[in-house]
């Protein structure tokens, strides 16, 4: 998961399979606000002698801001026959079905534009239940003035 504002993201993943029955999964969440800009590669190479070996990968960015910018290229190469590989990108803007629905049980628009948005993160935040329980205080804290507060503001400007 990666937050953007203002500054040049410049991501790289690379992984080799050299054996057989490998595994990989990359799954990345992204949001960008103002003028932030962001390039992802992500190579999945399964080389020669790796049957029977599964590689994934996912891109999916949210785009707070007419200004941000995104460049997605994932990658698979090939020199195995019997190998399960899958590559996806998306890039969007906030759904307006979804805003009008939000809409419609009572949030103003910019309420609705942060409960899109933090739908999306949240999860990926919280997903490890027992370090959650630990930490909730320090994590809503951190998440409020860091994360929050730039999602508010770049809403506004949308």
């Amino acid at each position: 998961m990666y937050f953007g504002k203002d500054k040049k993201l410049d991501f790289l993943y690379y992984a080799d399979h050299i054996g057989k029955e490998s595994i990989t999964t990359l799954d990345i969440e992204g949001v960008l606000f103002e003028n932030a800009y962001k390039d992802f590669r992500g190579i999945i190479n399964f080389r020669k002698g790796t049957p029977e070996s599964d590689g994934r990968e996912r891109e999916n960015v949210l785009l707070l801001s007419k200004e941000a910018k995104t460049k997605s290229s994932p990658i698979l190469l090939c020199a195995e026959e019997n190998v399960n590989g899958n590559h996806a990108a998306s890039i969007g803007k906030i759904d307006e079905k979804k805003l009008f629905y939000l809409q419609t049980r009572g949030y103003s628009k910019e309420e609705g534009k942060r409960e899109v948005v933090l739908s999306k993160i949240v999860p990926l935040i919280f997903e490890n239940e027992e370090y959650l329980e630990e930490n909730t205080e320090s994590i809503y804290l951190n998440f409020k003035k860091k994360i929050y507060e730039n999602i508010v503001k770049s809403l506004q400007e949308i």
